[in-house]
């Protein structure tokens, strides 16, 4: 029944967000033009509960955490042969409130979800992976 419940809820929530880089200047716009879409997450109440689903239904569990700010996260989870991954944003709201967001998943060939290796970056960037 909670599955049911999680499902359901996971079902509804759509949200926009529009967010200016916070590093201290003014975004090139020229550059790197803002392009608004239309995406669906998948949030819960609180980071406990997306950390625990992930870990009991997709035998998921985060690999990478950095704080965007005082009150948001991203959290990479990632599952024991990393050939899945699941990106969450979680961010805290006035008081205690809490809420964890899905904001991707993926697969991916056994050990490529997560890597840390410059060299296989640099292989993406160019379009290979060696």
């Amino acid at each position: 029944m909670k599955k049911l419940l999680f499902l359901a809820a996971l079902a509804f929530p759509t949200i926009g967000v529009t967010q200016q880089p916070t590093w201290g200047e003014q975004m090139d716009t020229n550059t790197l033009p803002p392009k608004q879409v239309r995406i669906q997450l998948y949030c819960t109440k609180s980071f406990e509960f997306m950390f625990d689903y992930l870990k009991k239904e997709h035998q998921e569990e985060p690999r990478l955490l950095t704080h965007l700010s005082p009150t948001s996260s991203f959290v990479l989870f990632t599952n024991k042969d990393e050939s899945t991954s699941t990106l969450v944003i979680s961010k805290k709201h006035s008081g205690q409130e809490e809420e964890a967001c899905i904001l991707w998943t993926g697969k991916s060939e056994a050990g490529m979800s997560f890597s840390l290796n410059p060299k296989a970056f640099k292989g993406a960037v160019n379009g290979t992976y060696n």
